[in-house]
């Protein structure tokens, strides 16, 4: 294995990343799937579109959701392509300038489950492991940023005194001083879930520019 902990902790590190990724991957395709039914279900309800926060045209809710389809694709792309990108294994760089020992490093990236051993042993264990899960944030960024948007299109419905959308009773909380009156907490707690992960996407792109690499 290169005798060195610095490609062993890139492994396992990436190992990692990568079955976080696959997790991403699963959570984002049943979105995809469920706005495809959405739009399929409603191609002919009419709601208003709205720009500066004011109602401005008419429009289908299918075609209103296909847009935001559309921003989750390219999340899913970037996504996609980002696992390329990671799923290269580091066992075997030992640390800076690789070794001497004979290693089958080919035969530990197909036995750990990678496409390929990484090329560059500096940047195996001192440069990919600051890069790559900072892209990682970028497209979780991306991800919360169409979450957070939709969600405050639907507000913005959903709070009219006659709501154009109305959220299923299990995805509401009753209000505590006014049973009539339906709190939208999933939505209020995903997007603050979406906000969250924006802000923690900040400090790593933070820790990773101000640290040696290799030591993040």
């Amino acid at each position: 294995v290169g005798r060195s902990s610095q490609d062993m902790h890139t492994t396992y590190r990436t190992a990692m990343l990568r079955d976080d990724v696959l997790e991403i991957h699963d959570a984002l395709n049943g979105l995809l799937e469920t706005f495809t039914a959405l739009a399929e279900t409603h191609r002919g309800v009419v709601v208003p579109s709205y720009t500066n926060g004011v109602a401005a045209q008419p429009t289908t809710f299918a075609h209103h959701i296909l847009g935001f389809l559309a921003g989750f694709k390219r999340d899913h792309e970037r996504l996609c392509e980002f696992y390329e990108r990671l799923n290269v294994c580091p066992m075997g760089a030992c640390v800076l300038n690789g070794t001497g020992w004979p290693l089958d490093r080919d035969g530990m990236a197909e036995r750990l489950g990678f496409e390929r051993p990484t090329r560059n042993a500096f940047d195996a264990t001192q440069i990919s492991m600051t890069d790559l899960p900072v892209e990682l944030t970028q497209v979780q960024s991306s991800i919360g940023l169409h979450v957070g948007h939709f969600i405050a299109d639907i507000m913005t419905q959903y709070a009219q005194p006659r709501p154009w959308i109305l959220l299923a009773e299990k995805n509401t909380n009753v209000s505590s001083a006014m049973p009539q009156k339906r709190n939208p907490g999933l939505m209020n707690n995903t997007r603050s879930a979406a906000s969250t992960a924006i802000g923690l996407a900040q400090g790593n792109i933070f820790r990773a520019h101000n640290i040696t690499p290799g030591m993040s």
